[in-house]
């Protein structure tokens, strides 16, 4: 499996910022929210620490808590 990525505000590569799913988190991600591809135009909140990664902000989101769907 490979890492996940929404994108906010724009598609890649013009995101705003990108939440970052490991592998590992993924089917805790989809269990609380469903598939990633159902996600798509909806407003999440996200909760953790926003860093850099060349040039782009990112957030790596490490529990299914912290994406909330508003």
């Amino acid at each position: 499996p490979s890492v996940s990525y929404l994108n906010f505000d724009q598609s890649y590569p013009s995101q705003t910022l990108s939440a970052v799913i490991w592998p590992d988190m993924l089917p805790n991600i989809e269990k609380q929210h469903g598939k990633l591809e159902a996600m798509r135009g909806k407003s999440y909140c996200l909760r953790g620490i926003v860093g850099e990664y060349k040039n782009s902000l990112q957030i790596k989101i490490s529990n299914s808590n912290y994406l909330i769907q508003q």
